[in-house]
């Protein structure tokens, strides 16, 4: 079975496979083979291949009005002999990426590789034999975090307002609360733990919530330790202790109270005003229903305004120490400024030399109420800026927030062309950050996956990455927290220029990739010619 050391390598390996930025560290014929033995021994390996290679014909299509009937024609051709030598089909992937055609007056490289990459995700689907296509389905979705005080892991993992969640143990460690998709809502108060089971049904180790089910949700069941609550259409709320006694209150309508077994016997209905104290399959107690003792339960969204409103003044705070901060390179808080309504607004030390300048883009809000964002969406939208001089070490910072995965590149600040010492800072379709850099011994791409997925569009996140070339380590920074960390391939001074943020001005190679627009919005961009520390990333991200 593969290790997480295993998976990381193969992901690189599959990212400079498929790596299309110009002069990109290409596979030796070591790495090629080692390559076709993992994509052969390994179903889930060979999975990611198809799906990379399919979404990689779909975006050429795309953005390539190339892509004709003559393509289509190559890639069936290509589907049947692949069919017929389904063995050697990860050999023949490997080949034909690497013996990629140079330009030629006649056909385009982006044509060629349009249709290969056309024939591969057309092979790919003809070898899954008895119809096992590639499954785009997102995955299963139960609820949506409608607001959030404080902190919520889903599985382990730190989820915030506006995501979607899926079936897994959620915690609580705060004010929370869910939006069900088939109409369901329930407010939850930590510390509590529940499973998300489907869209209908949730299991409460503990915990404080409070449910309003609308009648199109009607059969809306909490499960407990001790019994199991379906609702038929009204508002209760429940108390569920450590060791399973459960409280279940009526404040509107009437549900059914079950045992664990949802023995018929068992069956009690409440309605309105009425309450049941269950401290086991023998022991259920009829107690007067309390509404005032889960009143905090109504006021989440007043709760979850009022830490906007720290988080607004915190911000504020950052704001003002950053404009006398003489190691930002430039500073854009993303404010809308009267005087000046399409310029971008350098609020460094460094001064209005380094303002950008507004093209398409429009402001609306950010990620709290009285923080203002760019928003880009349209193929023109962008911030034209030039960044001068050439440093040893850096940091980017931003609030960022992405509404959508559906360019290959989706830009958050990109250099003019691709020279020497400059750097390529975007997510790619899979959710991954992608920061590319021209070394003076070469580029280098250094991508990390994870960084989201398509049930955080969006939700608006702080992402740092800090170049620290004195311990040879690239380090992306999620919400304050370390995500990961690189080790640098090469070293040399390090420049902007020319740039544009939110999309590519001067693409190297026209064609396959060029768009890379970004559809979302930006609060703050901060430039600093240092890498700072972990403390200082986590307070830029108010944590």
């Amino acid at each position: 079975m593969p290790d997480s050391k295993q998976d990381e390598h193969f992901r690189d390996l599959l990212g400079r496979l498929l790596d299309d930025e110009p002069g990109s560290e290409a596979l030796s014929a070591e790495e090629m083979a080692e390559f076709t033995t993992l994509v052969k021994a390994n179903p889930d390996y060979s999975l990611e291949l198809r799906i990379q290679l399919l979404m990689d014909s779909r975006l050429a299509q795309y953005e390539n009005t190339g892509h004709d009937a003559s393509s289509f024609v190559a890639a069936v051709d290509a589907a049947l002999d692949a069919e017929a030598d389904g063995d050697d089909f990860v050999s023949k992937v490997v080949q034909l990426t690497d013996e990629r055609p140079a330009p030629s007056a006649g056909i385009p490289w982006t044509v060629a590789a349009t249709s290969l990459a056309a024939c591969l995700a057309f092979a790919l689907l003809w070898i899954a034999g008895t119809g096992n296509a590639v499954n785009e389905e997102l995955p299963p979705g139960v609820a949506v975090i409608e607001s959030l005080v404080g902190e919520l892991e889903l599985d382990e993992s730190n989820r915030h307002e506006g995501d979607s969640v899926g079936p897994g143990i959620l915690e609580v460690d705060g004010y929370a609360s869910l939006e069900f998709y088939k109409g369901a809502r329930l407010s939850v108060a930590g510390p509590a733990k529940l499973e998300l089971v489907d869209p209908q049904r949730v299991i409460c180790h503990f915990g404080k919530i409070r449910a309003n089910v609308p009648a199109v949700a009607k059969g809306f069941t909490v499960v407990t330790a001790e019994s199991e609550i379906v609702d038929l259409g009204t508002e209760f709320a429940m108390e569920v202790g450590p060791t399973g006694q459960t409280e279940v209150h009526v404040f509107d309508g009437e549900v059914e109270a079950y045992d664990a077994d949802r023995s018929p016997d068992s069956k009690t209905l409440l309605t309105a005003g009425l309450a049941m104290k269950i401290k086991n399959a023998d022991d259920w107690e009829a107690i007067p229903a309390e509404v005032e003792r889960f009143d905090d339960l109504t006021h989440i969204d007043q709760l979850a305004r009022d830490e906007d409103t720290q988080k607004l003044e915190a911000w504020k705070a950052v704001n003002a120490a950053a404009k006398q901060d003489s190691r930002l390179i430039a500073y854009y808080d993303f404010e809308k400024d009267e005087a000046k309504r399409r310029t971008l607004v350098n609020r460094a030390p460094s001064g209005e030399s380094l303002d950008g300048a507004i093209v398409g883009a429009r402001h609306k809000d950010g990620p709290w109420p009285g923080k203002q964002s760019l928003e880009f969406k349209r193929p023109g939208d962008r911030v034209r800026i030039n960044l001068p001089g050439q440093y040893d070490n850096l940091t980017l910072a931003a609030w960022v927030r992405i509404d959508g995965l559906d360019r290959t590149h989706s830009s958050l600040m990109l250099t003019d062309g691709y020279d020497e010492g400059e750097i390529h800072w975007q997510f790619k379709n899979d959710g991954s950050l992608s920061v590319g850099v021209h070394h003076p011994s070469g580029k280098h791409n250094y991508s990390e996956r994870g960084f989201m997925d398509l049930s955080q569009l969006g939700t608006w996140f702080h992402l740092a990455t800090v170049f620290d070339q004195n311990e040879g380590t690239l380090s992306h920074y999620l919400n304050g927290e370390l995500f990961a960390v690189k080790e640098l391939k090469g070293t040399g001074q390090l420049n902007f220029g020319e740039a544009s943020i939110g999309n590519w001005d001067q693409p190297v190679n026209e064609g396959k990739n060029s768009i890379r627009g970004l559809n979302g919005r930006m609060a703050e961009l901060m430039v600093f010619e240092e890498a700072i520390s972990a403390e200082e990333v986590k307070r830029l991200a108010l944590r």
